[in-house]
């Protein structure tokens, strides 16, 4: 089986059901309608009844009536549609690094997400707290002989197939693909629109091959159009505007070359690894914790490679409490001590690279 297939095929139900789940129904408004029809015409009875040029006056008073009509008032409604068009102030948080995706981006504020690192590539399901609107975003590195000879837009449509068809879906793209800001980079991406599980949808999807081992796919659907033109895609394009890409390390194209860094490597081979030269990332009690995971979730071997990690204390030392956390690497594992009360620009310890620009700011 083609390996982007295979992977998309183990997640796409998930993603899907969220989407079935979401809901609309605008029939009601049709069947009000018929209603005033029948009153105008129980009108013109009384009329003919009623000879009396008073009457008939009568008859024009009702006429003003329709001056109800206006109540396209409601067209006001619409003018709260620009307003939540005026959402395209988008907050975004702090960035979730997708190590085995080779990728990091930074979620919009109210999305929830879900991150899976598998050995061969990295997934993040992700919906807005209604559920209205629901991403997939998937990083596979090494995927040169999944990707063949295919252009970049036969890529993209084959990606968007496998996600809608393989679950039964159906789905056309609106009009052809256009250049799209994926990071500092220049992807394409397409509108579409279909059915899933017998209900429309309409959404987004993006491509890129950023680097020769690297396939990178989002794709966003909402169930309303309204709900997508002003909440959905703007989210989703600042989202993609935030990716950052881990180019290839050492070893995975079989040359020797260092591995890049996004970040500044540190070239005091004691910093992180003593408790006086501890690594400060700010934040205290309450911010500290999220804090150093996104410092620590943003390390790579030094080829490269995933690391994990696991908190196993905290040791207090001079006037401040230092977190020790034990990292795994390549087989090997270090310690290393960062501080949640004070803060300095972070740097990768000596033995380490990066995924992406270091997160963090001051507190």
């Amino acid at each position: 089986m083609n390996p982007v297939r295979f992977f998309l095929f183990g997640f796409i139900m998930v993603a899907l059901l969220g989407l079935a789940a979401c809901a609309g129904n605008m029939q009601p408004t049709a069947t009000a309608v018929p209603q005033p029809t029948e009153t105008p015409s129980q009108t013109p009875t009384p009329v003919p009844t009623e000879t009396p040029t008073p009457t008939a006056t009568a008859t024009q008073t009702n006429t003003p009536s329709p001056t109800p009509s206006p109540t396209p008032t409601p067209t006001q409604t619409p003018t709260a549609t620009p307003t939540a068009t005026a959402v395209p102030e988008i907050t975004l948080t702090d960035p979730i690094i997708v190590t085995n995706g080779k990728f990091s981006f930074q979620p919009a504020e109210g999305y929830e997400s879900e991150v899976d690192n598998q050995v061969n590539y990295g997934l993040v399901s992700m919906s807005d707290a209604s559920g209205a609107i629901i991403l997939t975003i998937l990083g596979i590195p090494n995927a040169e002989t999944a990707l063949g000879d295919k252009r970049d837009d036969e890529l993209l449509e084959q990606l968007i197939a496998d996600f809608v068809e393989n679950v039964g879906g159906v789905y056309e793209l609106l009009g052809d693909s256009y250049p799209i800001n994926v990071g500092t980079a220049e992807g394409i991406s397409v509108a579409i629109s279909g059915e899933l599980f017998d209900k429309p949808f309409i959404g987004q999807a993006v491509f890129i091959n950023p680097f020769d081992n690297l396939a990178f796919f989002a794709i966003a659907l909402s169930r309303d159009s309204e709900v997508w033109f002003t909440q959905g895609a703007p989210a989703f394009a600042a989202m993609m505007e935030s990716v950052q890409f881990q180019p290839s390390a050492a070893g995975e194209t079989g040359d020797n070359t260092e591995a890049t860094s996004l970040c500044t490597i540190s070239t005091d081979t004691t910093y992180g690894y003593t408790e006086t030269n501890a690594i400060l990332v700010g934040g205290d009690a309450f911010g500290g914790p999220p804090r150093e995971r996104a410092f620590l979730d943003n390390l790579l071997g030094p080829n490269g490679e995933p690391v994990s990690y696991e908190r196993i204390g905290s040791l207090p030392f001079n006037d401040t409490i230092l977190d020790i956390y034990e990292l795994t690497v390549g087989g090997k594992s270090v310690t290393l001590f960062v501080d949640e009360y004070n803060w300095s620009e972070p740097q990768a310890p000596v033995g380490f690279t990066c995924a992406a620009a270091f997160p963090l700011s001051p507190p």
